[in-house]
């Protein structure tokens, strides 16, 4: 066994690594209670000392451990790294997903990466792990890459505009983890308000009704727009969702000015998650008749100057 030395890789692909650590440790011992286990682990844990078995590691194993290292790096080195771990194995899905980051704006040549992580993280998984497991995909860190290089091929799609292939994407991941931890449900609604389909964004939003991010507060106000025009609900929904953040409206008005790099950390109703919904949203509202006219009426309304 040697012990891993952390590297400055984004936090939760140093957690995903001590998960893989910690499970490829555990999965020979018998424990005798579940608690035993959760004690084992949590002192691991605690110490921040975890070792690594090297030990009957598969080439995808060792594969992802470079990976892992990669994350930690930038530019050409995280792409040498890589392409290291897909001549270790074909399978390794997270590294085509760093070859089409690499892409930059050339979205066709990243669609083609993404489209090969996809097939890698189906080889590797297995059609079992997608029959048994469908719910509860996220949970299983496993699936992970496999969900990261989908969801970018989703997002390429989209970008193409090929709107359909990319909602059966995006829907899909959502059924195979309806906890939705990479967010993806925020570009569903987008997508479905795009294409009209008025039904499943609806039922998108029951979904996730406790939701009240700008990401679906305000798709849901468009949709009550859309659906009976200006008017008492689409009135109520809209102020709701300015509400939620006062800052939407205002980048929608051209108050205030787009900043020149999109922020990193968003708290919630603050300028920068409203910088964040309007890069990725702003267009729904540009392309759906008369909304930029409601929302400026409804703003002007309710708030006095």
């Amino acid at each position: 066994m040697a012990k891993k030395k952390k590297g400055p890789a984004d936090a939760r692909m140093v957690m995903e690594e001590t998960m893989a650590d910690i499970n490829r440790l555990i999965k020979d011992k018998d424990f005798a209670s579940i608690d035993e286990l959760n004690n084992y682990v949590n002192n691991m844990m605690e110490a921040g000392d975890i070792p690594v078995v090297k030990d009957d590691m598969t080439p995808l194993e060792k594969a992802q451990q470079i990976i892992y290292q990669a994350y930690g790096t930038v530019g050409k080195e995280r792409v040498k790294l890589a392409r290291q771990a897909l001549e270790i194995s074909a399978d390794c899905a997270d590294a085509y997903v760093i070859l089409a980051d690499d892409a930059g704006t050339d979205i066709e040549k990243a669609k083609g990466f993404f489209e090969q992580g996809v097939a890698a993280g189906e080889r590797a998984l297995g059609a079992q792990m997608f029959a048994e497991n469908a719910g509860e995909f996220w949970g299983i860190f496993e699936t992970r890459p496999y969900m990261r290089a989908r969801a970018g091929l989703a997002s390429c799609l989209m970008w193409l505009g090929e709107e359909e292939a990319a909602i059966d994407h995006f829907a899909d991941l959502l059924r195979l983890n309806p906890i939705d931890n990479l967010g993806l449900r925020y570009m569903l609604a987008d997508l479905y308000v795009q294409t009209d389909e008025d039904i499943q964004l609806k039922k998108l939003l029951r979904n996730y009704n406790d939701d009240s991010s700008p990401g679906l507060i305000y798709p849901k106000a468009l949709l009550a727009f859309k659906q009976n025009g200006v008017g008492t609900k689409a009135d109520k929904l809209l102020i709701k969702a300015f509400k939620s953040n006062k800052f939407v409206p205002l980048f929608l008005m051209g108050m205030l000015s787009m900043p020149e790099e999109q922020p990193e950390h968003l708290a919630i109703g603050s300028i920068e998650e409203a910088v964040d919904y309007v890069v990725a949203s702003g267009n729904i509202w540009l392309d759906t008749a008369g909304a930029l006219e409601w929302v400026v009426d409804t703003f002007l309304d309710n708030y006095k100057f």
